[in-house]
């Protein structure tokens, strides 16, 4: 259970970082300047990427846990 803990901790950290990529994106002195805002896109790309991995992580040992737990 504390790795589901550790999990769900990682994902709000994650989502927590991709909430402020996007509000920097927003920002018109970024938003008005292509270079600065491709670097920003591809680090949303990457961070949901990130978001992906952590959630299939969470869900796998959430179930072992429920599978532990209906065989016990």
């Amino acid at each position: 259970e504390r790795r589901v803990a550790e999990a769900e901790s990682r994902i709000g950290t994650l989502e927590r970082e991709r909430e402020r990529l996007q509000l920097a994106m927003v920002d018109p002195d970024i938003s008005s300047n292509a270079v600065e805002l491709g670097k920003l896109q591809a680090q949303l790309e990457v961070l949901e990427q990130k978001i992906g991995l952590a959630i299939g992580e969470w869900e796998r040992l959430s179930l072992e846990i429920q599978g532990f737990s209906s065989s016990a």
